[in-house]
């Protein structure tokens, strides 16, 4: 919900994006407006949806829950807006080894419990009619125990999975004429 629109270039462009051989996504995150909005939503998923896999004798429980919200608005009317969002998950999941007797030490059902959460937080001013700032923080923190457990890989031999990442953001953008804008970026 964070996300106004986004771009997708995957052949040749132009020297802003840079000298990069691949594809390039711009993403332009949402901002408040005079109105007071948000929004909230949730998906849950349970065991009923799962199927046993081949290796399981008996189905494993499983949950999902995703849920988050939106909200954003002014702080000064015409002048300053604010927009926040948040997204969170929780997942439980069951990996199953069946090394077909040969490491029965190694063999049974091991439970992974995985979280991940990220958030949005921006401000705007404008500064002058032709003037605007702008300051965007955001973090994501995800934690995926034992991902690669299952068939014959056991949770010993398997690895954990962390991804702590942040980042601020501040720009300014100048409208100095009809011909000539200045956009500055600092992150």
């Amino acid at each position: 919900d964070a996300i106004s629109e986004f771009r997708v270039i995957s052949n040749r462009f132009d020297t802003e994006i840079g000298g990069s051989a691949g594809g390039a996504l711009s993403v332009v995150t949402k901002s408040g407006t005079n109105e007071l909005k948000g929004s909230l939503f949730g998906f849950f998923r349970g065991n009923a949806l799962r199927a046993k896999s081949k290796l399981e004798t008996s189905k494993n429980p499983y949950s999902r829950q995703q849920f988050g919200g939106t909200v954003g608005g002014p702080i000064v009317k015409d002048k300053t807006h604010f927009f926040f969002a948040y997204e969170g998950t929780k997942e439980t999941q069951f990996f199953t080894v069946n090394a077909k007797g040969l490491w029965p030490q190694y063999e049974g059902t091991f439970p992974s419990k995985q979280n991940r959460w990220t958030y949005l937080l921006r401000l705007d001013h404008q500064l002058t009619s032709t003037q605007q700032l702008f300051a965007r923080v955001a973090a994501e923190d995800e934690y995926r125990p034992i991902i690669t457990t299952g068939g014959r890989t056991t949770p010993s031999n398997s690895f954990d999975f962390a991804v702590p990442r942040s980042s601020v953001v501040i720009g300014h953008t100048w409208v100095m004429s009809d011909r000539r804008i200045n956009d500055f970026r600092f992150q």
